[in-house]
Order: C-alpha cells, then sequence, then structure tokens
C-alpha cells in the first residue's frame, strides 16, 4: 500500500527534483524493509510508460551500497539503456556512478559491455580517471 501511495506522488504533476526525493528516500526504505514484494513492484514499475515511475524504479537503489540488489539494478537499466529521454539517461547515469563507489569494478565492466546512451556513459564513469 506505501508504495501504491509513492507511485501516485510519483505520477501526479511530477518533476525530477520530487521523484528524485521520493525513489532513493522513501520508496528505496520501503523495499529495503521488504525485499521480496518490493523488488517486484520495481519490476513492475519499470515496465510503466510514466517516465517518471521508471525513473524512480532505476533510483530507489541509489543509496544501497552493499545492500545492491546487481540483478535487478542492471536489468532496470539495460530496460531502459535505449531511450531517449533526458532523465531517464541521466538518472542510469547517476545510479550507476553512485553504485561504482561501493563496487567501482563491476559498475567498469557493466559499462564496457553494454550499450549505454552517451549521457548515461558519461555520468556513469565521471570519477574514474
Amino acid at each position: 500500500n506505501d508504495l501504491l501511495f509513492c507511485q501516485k506522488l510519483v505520477e501526479m504533476k511530477s518533476w525530477w527534483d520530487s521523484v528524485d526525493s521520493i525513489a532513493p528516500k522513501i520508496v528505496g526504505d520501503i523495499v529495503l524493509a521488504n525485499r521480496m514484494e518490493g523488488e517486484a513492484v520495481m519490476v513492475e514499475w519499470a515496465k510503466s510508460s510514466n517516465r517518471w515511475t521508471n525513473r524512480a524504479s532505476i533510483l530507489h537503489q541509489l543509496k544501497y551500497k552493499d545492500k545492491t540488489n546487481e540483478e535487478l539494478l542492471f536489468a532496470t537499466i539495460q530496460r531502459h539503456a535505449e531511450s531517449k529521454d533526458f532523465f531517464l539517461q541521466k538518472s542510469i547515469g547517476w545510479v550507476l556512478r553512485e553504485y561504482a563507489k561501493t563496487s567501482p569494478q563491476v559498475v567498469q565492466e557493466f559499462v564496457g559491455s553494454h550499450t549505454l546512451a552517451p549521457l548515461s556513459k558519461r555520468e556513469a564513469l565521471k570519477h574514474f580517471k
């Protein structure tokens, strides 16, 4: 029920600033508290036709660090990797850049072996030399 309420917040008159507050802080905490059910909802959010719901599904693990579900993260990124939407491209790069602080080798390997939009790739590798 909490995630349904969050989805309504994400989809009603949304913009990047509201989604970027809701997704990693509120949605992320809810999913982390109940991984199995929460991650199933995030898979559905990733399939949504609403770009803000997609962005929230990408960013919900932004602050997870070593608790990141790499399989879910990378599957969600791949689902949107070819999107022309600036906000989705930026969120992909941001979540990868943040996860690189925890698992730099994994992120470098993922970026090197997958086709990403130039913006996503640039953002993901921003802190690598």
